[in-house]
């Protein structure tokens, strides 16, 4: 299972997180997982849920605390 932290920037990122959600997604494949840690005020849930219908992945867990949210996707 691979992880992408959107609340962290890789030092020579300048896109956006949604556009690097955008391209994890887009290069899953049938049944991998990809476990999405987003502060909701950069990334709402709710776009993570419009994503990844348009991708086929389906989101197998949500956790929420405060100020993290965490999304667990599978691609079918």
């Amino acid at each position: 299972m691979e992880k992408i932290d959107l609340r962290q920037p890789p030092s020579s990122c300048i896109d956006h997180p949604l556009v690097w959600l955008k391209k994890k997604m887009k290069k899953m494949c049938r049944g991998d997982k990809l476990l999405v840690i987003t502060d909701p005020e950069t990334v709402p849930l709710d776009t993570i849920k419009i994503l990844a219908s348009k991708e086929e992945i389906i989101i197998t867990r949500i956790d929420t605390r405060e100020d993290v949210v965490e999304v667990l996707l599978e691609k079918r």
